[in-house]
């Protein structure tokens, strides 16, 4: 059963810049979790992303933690209570989002499963994206329509959006 933990007053501080969505998420996923967090990062100013990409810390100016839909977490280590940067608790904290995120049908994504930068401290919103549903460059042939149907179709050169955000 998980434990009752609580937002330190800096990571309620942190909360309160975020998108009020993600706020909602990341209090269930405290609730959730069986390891306790803090949330060190949230809503950024340019200039603080600016400072964090010319550092290599951040990959993007683009990046969700500017519209407040990304937040930071560090796992508190169970014995000492500590932050502690370990992927196995970092795992665990996840987990908690994604349960949250699932459980009040607000689709999150966690860095730390990304393949081109992993982001393990990185949570964000999932924007609803209207081109989604759309393929570009595809054309489709040898559809048949039948009523809510489509039979024998053959789709070829279709190319699909692209992953956008991150840290």
């Amino acid at each position: 059963m998980p434990r009752s933990f609580q937002f330190s007053r800096r990571s309620q501080a942190q909360l309160r810049t975020l998108d009020p969505r993600l706020q909602v998420v990341a209090r269930h996923a405290l609730r959730l979790s069986r390891v306790d967090f803090t949330i060190i990062s949230a809503r950024r100013t340019m200039a603080e992303q600016k400072k964090l990409v010319a550092a290599g810390r951040s990959q993007t100016m683009r990046s969700r933690h500017l519209t407040g839909e990304a937040l930071d977490f560090v796992p508190l280590d169970p014995t000492t209570g500590k932050g502690r940067f370990d992927r196995a608790l970092a795992i665990e904290v996840a987990a908690a989002f994604m349960d949250a995120g699932n459980a009040l049908n607000t689709p999150i994504k966690w860095g730390g499963m990304w393949q081109d930068f992993e982001d393990i401290p990185h949570i964000e919103l999932i924007r609803p994206n209207p081109r989604r549903s759309v393929i570009s460059g595809a054309s489709i042939s040898g559809a048949s329509i039948s009523g809510t149907s489509i039979s024998g179709a053959s789709i070829s050169g279709a190319s699909g959006p692209e992953r956008s955000g991150g840290a």
